[in-house]
């Protein structure tokens, strides 16, 4: 399957737990559902290396912000996107408006400049 190659309806199968925000995982190029799984939550590695991608070390410097990392690791899709698996089980995104594919979650960026915001008020008040 190409990257933006979309085929919806295939097969559910394994657990996946990207970002949080999908659980069941379509075969080769299938959907991974976009809503988030109440029940499931992200383990402490996940979160950590999430939150790396962020910005932050919550296991260390940043552990009293691991409120941040939780809360864009559960965050849902925008309208117009899903989630879906390549034909090599890599998770993708993808705008159905615009139609473009992506391998990072659409919201990562505002994600970014939260922490980058937070870290900043952060470090004036310790000032």
């Amino acid at each position: 399957a190409a990257f933006g190659d979309v085929r919806c309806g295939a097969p559910r199968g394994a657990l996946l737990r990207h970002h949080g925000r999908g659980v069941g995982v379509g075969g080769a190029g299938g959907v991974v559902n976009a809503a988030p799984s109440a029940e499931k939550s992200a383990d402490d590695a996940e979160l950590e290396e999430y939150g790396h991608s962020l910005g932050m070390d919550i296991a260390g410097v940043d552990k009293d912000l691991r409120w941040i990392v939780q809360e864009a690791f559960t965050a849902p899709l925008p309208p117009s996107w899903s989630e879906h698996i390549d034909g090599e089980g890599r998770v993708y995104f993808f705008n159905q408006m615009s139609q473009e594919s992506s391998w990072q979650h659409p919201m990562d960026d505002v994600y970014k400049d939260v922490v980058a915001l937070v870290k900043a008020l952060l470090a004036e008040e310790a000032a």
